[in-house]
């Protein structure tokens, strides 16, 4: 799909966001339709979108979000308008949102799982307020902030994006063998008078997980940022929260993985007191708190010890990347276990169908990354890079390279590999270097193979 149909799809998805929030603020409290629109809410999208994020990568759901593009449409009406900001500041590396958006989001996150579980189980209405509350949050952030400063710092789902994501989804495209300037992935896009797509980057965030997703990521891990402690607790949320969940609807521990919370919202409103009421089905010896205060910090424990369990994994010599692969895939096991996308509308196969294939997905993307590496990103950017310059000489580059066109190749390689790469591949460029064919030399090294197959040079 190209950008345009994208900005449709976009543009529907808010569409649609309005009429639910509409639908849900004009039906009965308690209603049968009122607890439908609940339910296809939480139950059906919310999983819908984290397997798309799995399978197919942020690239789809980033360029169609309505919440990315409430702000884009705040961004534009601000352009155009007399009434908007003289200039549109950007969020600086050092400042403290962009020092502590990580945290904040978070926090947003919890507090809103905690609204979900106490305020929001019972009302439409509730929700839809909720719901709108948010889509004006969105534009106003793209009113006063250019690019994508409310998905990359505000929105309580860009640190879940984040850990969901890792490297890339399953399918996603790998952003590090295009040409510097191109955009790829779910990098922000114009589109010129001739139809063209642009890339229209404002360098909102760097490192841009739109722009490449792993380079993102490598850098984050490299720098220690508070996203790799927000991937090890989690694990420990999610699981948390469905608990909350089936407590909540009057169940049982033991029917977490089959399916009983996918119908808890029951008709009518809460007795009166029940903010008040303890919390049912806690272990015996626990102080009986009441939901108001038992919710959020459950929330919170649940969180805790689940970044307990994998900081704990990283001291024990687990390598920080694969600690951060084991806790999002504890995340989304528990996730597709416990939620069922399909609803129970085509019965126990369907949902163990859908739920099967998700976890296949995951395991597919554990193998593939577990022994992913920094410096493999960067040496298929410089095969990748190589193949370009190499294209670009044409013919003169068999019958060998002058002093003038071995400068022009290795300046476009080192070009591509600043953009791209998160660490430098020293050994292969000397490799290169020392193999590349030069005019009139009798006897030149060969060029490598795996400059010819792309595969990189051999571990050693």
């Amino acid at each position: 799909m190209g950008e345009r149909q994208f900005r449709i799809l976009a543009a529907g998805l808010g569409l649609l966001w309005l009429a639910f929030c509409l639908v849900g603020l004009v039906l009965p409290p308690g209603s049968a339709a009122a607890g439908l629109a609940i339910r296809l809410f939480w139950g059906g999208l919310i999983p819908a979108v984290f397997l798309v994020l799995v399978v197919a990568g942020h690239e789809p759901w980033r360029r169609s979000c309505p919440l990315a593009y409430a702000a884009t449409l705040g961004q534009q009406l601000a352009r155009r308008s007399a009434a908007g900001p003289p200039q549109r500041r950007r969020v600086a590396e050092q400042s403290w949102l962009g020092r502590h958006h990580v945290p904040l989001q978070a926090a947003l996150l919890w507090l809103g799982l905690s609204a979900r579980l106490l305020l929001l189980h019972h009302s439409a209405a509730g929700l839809a307020w909720i719901c709108l509350l948010v889509l004006a949050a969105a534009f106003g952030v793209g009113w006063f902030a250019p690019g994508r400063v409310w998905c990359h710092y505000l929105c309580p789902m860009g640190p879940v994006e984040a850990t969901v994501v890792g490297l890339r989804g399953l399918l996603g495209t790998r952003a590090h063998v295009l040409a510097k300037g191109t955009p790829g992935q779910s990098t922000c896009r114009t589109i010129s008078r001739d139809g063209r797509e642009t890339n229209g980057c404002v360098h909102c965030q760097s490192p841009c997980l739109d722009i490449d997703a792993e380079r993102s990521y490598w850098l984050h891990l490299q720098g220690r940022s508070p996203q790799h402690h927000f991937g090890w607790a989690y694990p420990g949320l999610v699981l948390a929260f469905f608990w909350l969940l089936l407590l909540q609807a009057g169940g049982s521990h033991a029917q977490l993985w089959h399916g009983a919370w996918v119908a808890p919202w029951e008709e009518g409103s809460p007795p009166p007191g029940w903010l008040l009421s303890p919390l049912p089905g806690l272990p015996i010896g626990t102080p009986a708190l009441p939901r108001l205060l038992a919710v959020p910090l459950l929330l919170l424990l649940g969180s805790l010890l689940s970044w307990g369990l994998f900081a704990g994994l990283h001291r024990g010599g687990l390598s920080l990347h694969r600690s951060r692969l084991l806790a999002r895939f504890s995340a989304l096991a528990i996730l597709l276990l416990a939620a069922d996308p399909t609803l129970q509308l085509g019965g126990d196969g369907l949902s163990w169908a859908v739920r099967g294939g998700g976890l296949g997905a995951l395991l597919l993307l554990l193998r593939r990354d577990w022994n992913r590496t920094a410096l493999a990103h960067a040496r298929e950017a410089l095969v990748a890079s190589l193949g370009r310059q190499w294209q670009r000489l044409g013919a003169s580059a068999a019958r060998g390279l002058d002093a003038a066109a071995r400068q022009q190749l290795w300046r476009g390689l080192t070009s591509d590999l600043r953009h791209h790469a998160v660490v430098w591949p020293e050994r292969e460029l000397a490799q290169l270097q020392a193999s590349l064919p030069r005019q009139r030399t009798v006897g030149s090294a060969p060029v490598p193979a795996w400059v010819v197959t792309g595969s990189g040079p051999r571990e050693g």
